[in-house]
């Protein structure tokens, strides 16, 4: 094996082991702790940076309680793929934002609100949608390319003209509040974003 292939071998070997680490929800100093190694070892060999023996890889895969295909064979599934909690469902997050702006009672914050998550499902559509042999592309006007640099401005700059857009307004910021009944969910919504913002 070339050196340029053992280093592409190794970077997929520790990608596929960081995502089913995330998406098992364990922290890296968890699974270091757990299996008596330092969390820096732990994160060279999830970056590919560091070749490990085959030892600790079966060690990881039992720990994870996986099937070794999932790691060293050619099974098709897609392990890298960013996995929130599912314990509750998209409607609650969806509540949970709207209830922060309606005491607000801005059109204009609404509509804002309503663009960007409109913008980051058709995104998601978009991609879904292509998969399907029998979809045509034809529905949409915009080339991927044209797509991906679009949305990511939008994407991008939303959070600080929202931000501008309230300092600079009549608006009152201290109405955009959550009932306190709701402040459970709300610390758990932002418990697991954040837990999924630190891994990435």
């Amino acid at each position: 094996m070339s050196m340029e292939n053992n280093t592409d071998y190794l970077f997929d070997i520790g990608q596929k082991l960081r995502a089913v680490r995330v998406k098992k929800k364990l922290t890296q100093k968890q699974v270091s702790s757990a299996l008596n190694v330092t969390q820096s070892f732990l994160s060279a060999v999830e970056r590919g940076k560091k070749s490990s023996c085959t030892a600790f890889v079966i060690s990881l895969i039992r720990y994870y309680k996986i099937p070794y295909e999932m790691i060293f064979g050619s099974h098709t599934g897609d392990y890298s793929l960013t996995c929130f909690s599912n314990d509750s469902s998209p409607s609650i997050y969806m509540n949970l934002l709207m209830q922060l702006v309606s005491g607000a009672n801005s059109k204009e914050l609404n509509c804002a609100i309503d663009g960007y998550m409109k913008l980051c499902t058709y995104m998601i559509l978009r991609t879904l949608y292509k998969q399907n042999p029998h979809s045509s592309e034809k529905i949409f006007s915009l080339t991927d390319e044209q797509t991906q640099k679009a949305a990511k401005k939008i994407i991008n700059s939303t959070p600080q003209q929202l931000d501008t857009f309230l300092k600079h307004t009549h608006i009152n910021r201290k109405a955009l509040e959550i009932p306190i009944e709701h402040n459970g969910e709300l610390r758990e919504f932002i418990k697991i974003c954040e837990e999924v913002l630190k891994e990435g």
